[in-house]
């Protein structure tokens, strides 16, 4: 059992995960505004609307899976299986929900999916974003990188 911010229990086994529907648009664009604004906006700057039409071309919601907390929608993973490994395209949850273990669960999820398989888990990080010592705990360890994010690797 953990405790939110505000001091309360948390269950870690009441996280779910439902598939993304089209009426979860404006609540995926809004976390997604809510949780990675910061880290964008220090990259490349952030443009309300170009964020917003950019995230309409590029929504599909065949590969997210909506992040529920007692039946609350509170976040959003995607992982795509490329083969000989899984890319972790996509974690977001909201700020109040985050540094609970939520977000370590469900990539510690996904590693264990990726070692029954034996096969590694990749995602990209921006270079702004904590997230990063998220994954490094986790064993996650840079392979490439770019002007803008790393590259990271989970080996099996």
């Amino acid at each position: 059992m953990k405790t939110n911010q505000n001091g309360k229990a948390m269950n870690l086994n009441e996280i779910k995960l439902r598939n993304a529907v089209q009426e979860d648009f404006d609540f995926l664009f809004d976390l997604h505004k809510e949780a990675l604004k910061d880290y964008i906006e220090v990259t490349w700057g952030w443009d309300e609307e170009w964020q917003e039409d950019y995230f309409q071309k590029k929504f599909d919601i065949s590969e997210r899976r909506i992040i529920q907390y007692q039946g609350k929608d509170i976040g959003c993973v995607t992982v795509r299986d490329e083969g000989s490994y899984l890319f972790l395209g996509y974690i977001a949850i909201l700020p109040k929900f985050q540094n609970m273990g939520i977000g370590t669960v469900l990539v510690q999820q996904v590693i264990e999916n990726a070692a029954q398989r034996d096969i590694s888990v990749r995602l990209h990080v921006l270079r702004s974003n904590p997230a990063r010592r998220l994954y490094e705990r986790l064993g996650f360890t840079i392979i490439d990188e770019t002007e803008t994010k790393y590259i990271m690797e989970k080996s099996s």
